[in-house]
């Protein structure tokens, strides 16, 4: 192949002397023009790898706060507490937490995605 490229180079010295023979294989020019798109796919990868390590650890955190209320559902549960309350009392927080994420999250979406 090296051969064919030098009497390709010399033929084409011949036709225009004035000009410089440069040449590309087409997997080159196709791998240059999908680079800045391997380089996107790793970025997109690695925010969705931090993105899962952080929603673990609130998934984590949510599961000891919930573990912590165990004592006193015990102790609403004696006096005759229905299940709807405890289950109301346990999700208030996460909802109220919830309900922020959205109000914070919603107008944002908006701009970005209009």
């Amino acid at each position: 192949m090296q051969a064919d490229l030098v009497t390709i180079g010399r033929l084409f010295k011949q036709i225009c002397p004035e000009g410089i023979f440069a040449y590309r294989f087409f997997d080159a020019s196709i791998s240059m023009l999908y680079e800045k798109d391997h380089k996107t796919a790793a970025l997109i990868n690695t925010a969705a790898g931090i993105s899962f390590f952080i929603s673990s650890i609130g998934l984590f955190r949510l599961a000891l706060f919930t573990a912590k209320k165990a004592r006193e559902i015990s102790i609403r549960k004696i006096p005759g507490a229905s299940v709807t309350y405890i289950a109301a009392m346990l999700s208030k927080d996460f909802l109220v937490l919830v309900i922020i994420a959205l109000l914070i999250a919603s107008p944002l979406a908006l701009v970005f995605y209009a």
